[in-house]
């Protein structure tokens, strides 16, 4: 084993030498699997959230909710499948991963799709009576419309006989 050079205090290191934390060398290439698999550390768990969205679109609150229900159910079972090895990530022979690690990541994630169920199938119904509201008002606009046109039609005729009794 080399001898690493003595530094002085002061002294800067060499552009090429990387400081790692202990344990940890080569991290970029952990940081590229990470990303790739699809489970417990991928940046792919919003994919949940634009079914819940969506579902909010079709069947407003009730829909919203259910498929965050649908969601948060399938992250955990995904999740825990890579716990007990059952559903390994491509790349990887085993992953260490604890029921704290477990609990804490389907906790937040199944919250996190619940909130957003929630928040996404208020808004929804929200649209939805305004909609309604609009509806209800282009009702009467087109009630005060057709009055509107009876007055017009029937002032001519009554000021021609308003002037023909004052003759």
């Amino acid at each position: 084993m080399a001898a690493s050079p003595v530094r002085r205090v002061g002294q800067r290191r060499s552009p090429d030498v990387r400081r790692y934390p202990p344990g940890r060398r080569g991290c970029r290439v952990h940081l590229h699997h990470r990303f790739r698999d699809g489970l417990f550390d991928s940046v792919f768990s919003f994919m949940f959230v634009i079914v819940i969205l969506l579902g909010s679109l079709e069947r407003y609150l009730r829909g919203a909710v259910g498929w965050a229900l649908l969601s948060s159910a399938s992250y955990t079972a995904l999740v825990y499948l890579q716990m007990r090895g059952i559903l390994l990530p491509p790349g990887f022979e085993a992953i260490n991963l604890r029921f704290p690690q477990f609990a804490r990541s389907a906790v937040t994630h199944s919250t996190a799709f619940l909130l957003t169920g929630i928040l996404s199938g208020l808004l929804g119904e929200e649209i939805r009576k305004g909609k309604e509201k609009v509806r209800d008002r282009d009702d009467v606009i087109q009630k005060l419309e057709s009055f509107h046109k009876h007055v017009i039609d029937n002032i001519p005729s009554a000021s021609l006989r308003s002037t023909r009794r004052e003759r």
